[in-house]
């Protein structure tokens, strides 16, 4: 879990300083009402997570029942 946080906050900050690092205000993109830099760090960043996350929960997880055994 802290690894997935790891590559979340580089996914994140990666794209946000990638796009928008250094960009003067009037070359700055506006895509759906957003900056373009927060549009692929915030939302299409934080999308992509968000299926890294539920493909870990399908490939590493395993399904185990919470009642008690009986011998």
């Amino acid at each position: 879990m802290i690894g997935y946080a790891i590559v979340n906050l580089i996914v994140v900050i990666g794209l946000a300083m990638g796009v928008g690092l250094n960009k003067p205000a009037s070359e700055v993109n506006i895509i759906m009402g957003f900056p373009d830099w927060f549009f692929w760090s915030g939302i299409v960043g934080s999308l992509i997570m968000i299926i890294l996350a539920f493909a870990m929960v399908k490939i590493f997880f395993k399904d185990m029942s919470l009642e008690s055994e009986e011998e």
